[in-house]
């Protein structure tokens, strides 16, 4: 473990938020991050990711603030296409796994348990029929929470970590599932959880690992940083981030978590109140190094794809207008292309613009012509897609994909 700041992480700022851990306020460039957002969004898309130059806690220097990202989660997050899918094999398995590592400490089925950043409510809805009787869902989302409360003996309301609703009930469990890595600010988040927690009360936590995120094969590390992920954990750090807000660990692993074609890797941890906060926070910067590495050899289109594409000034249909898209519109030549049309079967999504373009529902691709170009930027979906674009439409013309690791030609 360093002992000091290396000297590879010398291009140092002054930051727009304090570090979350310590309160240092300099942090270490470890690279730098454009997207191209939806005209509306209230968040900021350009920043530097770095870490900080007193405890090495990796996070992104965002200027915009809580209130900033809160409103994109209560009007922009959960589209309704989200809220109607179904749930996939692989999220089954996945709340079977959370719920094999929480089910130790949920011996008593009386025990109030909040899911806060609980989106569908899908793992409350898991543990209602195992007889627990007093479950909490809390989410920004207005649609997510007039959902979770159509099902039976789950409450949901409108919240977020620095507002807990439900006033007057303590929490024995708080489960944090992929929520910690969105905050902005931190430490009035905690402030809001050791508020609502009862006094020895439990509270589980699961991020992605960003230690691994270069761990699989055809997926860049920069994939896994897009503009919704503000802290980037690593099992140090978490353990870090808790010890400063008072909280010892009980147990913590690791384990994958698959969306689509994209597999996550995740770390997590059940802590229980300190308030005496013994624990030390310990320096660490191997992960700030590694992130500095990835950003140093970073190559979104290694074979050129997209800018001969570009050069070419052939019209193109962009089909899938997600997170990926925005990150490769920012940050490779897809944004230097001839759009012609951005396309999504998402009614909200169309109910947007992208540099002042419109974004058109599936009908549209049936006016691409064998001489245009289809842009496929949704890599979990992009296989599906492709036998939708030529089996169902009929299109004649050249097709890329714009994978999570590299841009390929699908058809000639």
């Amino acid at each position: 473990m360093f002992e000091k700041l290396p000297k590879q992480l010398s291009e140092i700022q002054r930051l727009n938020h304090d570090c979350p851990v310590c309160q240092a306020k300099e942090g270490a460039i470890l690279g730098h991050l454009k997207y191209v957002l939806f005209d509306d969004s209230p968040v900021t898309d350009t920043y530097n990711v770095v870490c900080c130059v007193q405890c090495g806690f990796v996070f992104c220097d965002v200027p915009s603030s809580q209130n900033d990202y809160d409103q994109l989660y209560k009007q922009y997050y959960y589209s309704s296409a989200y809220l109607s899918r179904e749930v996939s094999t692989e999220e089954k398995r996945y709340l079977d796994q959370t719920l094999n590592i929480l089910s130790p400490y949920l011996k008593d089925k009386n025990a109030s348990i909040f899911d806060i950043g609980c989106g569908t409510g899908n793992l409350l809805q898991r543990l209602h029929p195992l007889g627990y009787k007093n479950l909490y869902g809390v989410d920004l989302s207005p649609s997510c929470v007039n959902l979770i409360n159509k099902y039976q003996g789950i409450k949901a309301e409108i919240g977020s970590l620095a507002s807990v609703p439900f006033n007057g009930i303590k929490a024995d469990v708080i489960i944090l599932c992929h929520i910690l890595e969105h905050v902005v600010e931190l430490p009035k988040a905690f402030q809001g959880i050791n508020s609502k927690l009862s006094e020895a009360g439990m509270v589980y936590v699961e991020v992605p690992d960003s230690m691994k995120y270069g761990s699989f094969q055809d997926t860049s590390p920069i994939r896994f940083f897009y503009p919704l992920h503000i802290i980037h954990f690593d099992e140090n750090h978490m353990l870090n981030l808790f010890t400063a807000n008072g909280y010892q660990q009980v147990t913590s692993g690791h384990h994958i978590r698959v969306e689509g074609e994209l597999q996550i890797p995740c770390v997590w941890g059940v802590f229980r109140k300190d308030n005496t906060k013994s624990g030390v926070i310990k320096p660490d910067y191997h992960l700030a190094c590694q992130v500095k590495t990835w950003f140093g050899n970073l190559s979104l289109d290694k074979d050129d794809i997209l800018a001969n594409l570009a050069s070419s000034n052939v019209p193109v249909y962009v089909w899938g207008i997600g997170i990926h898209v925005q990150m490769m519109l920012g940050m490779s030549k897809l944004g230097d292309c001839n759009i012609k049309c951005f396309v999504d079967k998402d009614e909200r999504t169309r109910e947007k613009t992208i540099n002042g373009k419109r974004i058109y529902p599936l009908e549209a691709l049936a006016n691409a012509n064998e001489r245009e170009v289809v842009v496929i930027g949704a890599p979990a979906y992009s296989e599906e897609m492709y036998r939708y674009l030529i089996e169902q439409v009929g299109f004649k013309g050249r097709v890329i994909i714009c994978g999570f690791g590299n841009v390929r030609l699908k058809r000639q």
